[in-house]
Order: structure tokens, then sequence, then C-alpha cells
């Protein structure tokens, strides 16, 4: 009798551990959605049309976002404060919207316009290399004045290699038609 009122009692204690766990977890979720807002919208060109991969983004912070076809973009858990929220595409001017407040547990839309402007490109200088990439006298090996080997040292080193790897399958083979006859 006295066993199972023991092991009720540590199974009441798991019970309640469990559930203070769970708890702690849940409420620091909750904590963390109670000091953050979203920033949502949608970029469009100067027709109205939607710009699709535009990229929006909070000044100075690591928030950023990328808009679907529709244009139509919202940054998660950004902190409450206020902030400059910038969009940016190729071909057009980078727009910032300043003084955007992030209320806790809030939404705030953001709607941007980009206007179309000419893409400037730099002028590009090709260079050809006049120096190929292995000299034509270093490919075979040469003793420099120094005694030092050059380029084919390590292609000598194979071939002495590949002669006693022959050797060796010579020796094997030998010894193999030993056996068999």
């Amino acid at each position: 009798m006295k066993q199972s009122c023991v092991s009720a009692f540590a199974r009441a204690a798991r019970f309640f551990g469990l559930a203070a766990v769970v708890l702690g977890f849940g409420a620091g979720s909750l904590l963390a959605q109670g000091s953050t807002g979203k920033i949502e919208g949608r970029v469009r060109d100067q027709a109205g049309a939607p710009i699709a991969n535009a990229q929006v983004f909070i000044v100075g912070s690591a928030f950023n976002a990328l808009t679907n076809p529709q244009g139509y973009y919202f940054i998660n858990n950004v902190p409450a404060g206020t902030y400059n929220v910038r969009a940016a595409f190729i071909g057009y001017k980078s727009t910032q919207v300043d003084g955007v407040k992030v209320l806790a547990g809030q939404t705030i839309t953001v709607d941007i316009q980009l206007e179309q402007t000419a893409v400037q490109i730099q002028e590009i200088t090709v260079v050809q290399q006049t120096q190929p990439l292995v000299p034509r006298d270093e490919v075979t090996s040469k003793q420099r004045i120094d005694g030092e080997f050059t380029g084919a040292a390590v292609s000598l080193m194979a071939g002495k290699l590949k002669d006693s790897a022959t050797a060796a399958l010579d020796e094997s083979l030998r010894k193999l038609a030993g056996l068999v006859a």
C-alpha cells in the first residue's frame, strides 16, 4: 500500500513538472508576440502595376523581404519602435519611407511607389592575357644550373613508379602461373 502512494506521488510530480515546462514555453512565445509587430504593404510602379521581387528592408537592420508577383511583402517579428523602410529594384529609383511606427501586436501597412529610372552601367575593359598558362619550355624535364629539376620531375618519378608496378605485376603473374601449371 505504501509503495502505491509513492508511485502515485511520483506520477503527479512528473505531470506538474511537464505542465510547468509547457506553460513556460507557451508564455515565452506570447511574451515575444507582445513586444513585436508586423510591417506589410505593396510595391508598385508609377502606373500602379505591382513590382515582383523588389527588395524591401528596414534601414540599419537585418529585417527584409522580397515582394511576390502581386507586389505584396511582409516583415514579421519587428520589435516595437520607429523605423525607416526602403524598397529597391533594378531599373527603379530606391525609395525610403521615414518614421514608420511599429506597435506591439499591430500590423502596419506601408505601400511604396518606385520611380522608373535608366540603369547606368560603367565601361568594361577587356584585357588579353599575354603569358601562357604553362610555358612551352617547361613541359619536359630538365636540370637547371642550380641542380634542381623543373617541370616534369614528377612525370619522371611517375615513369619509374609505372616500371616498378609493371615488374611487380609480372612477378605476380609468374607466381600465379606456377600455381596453375
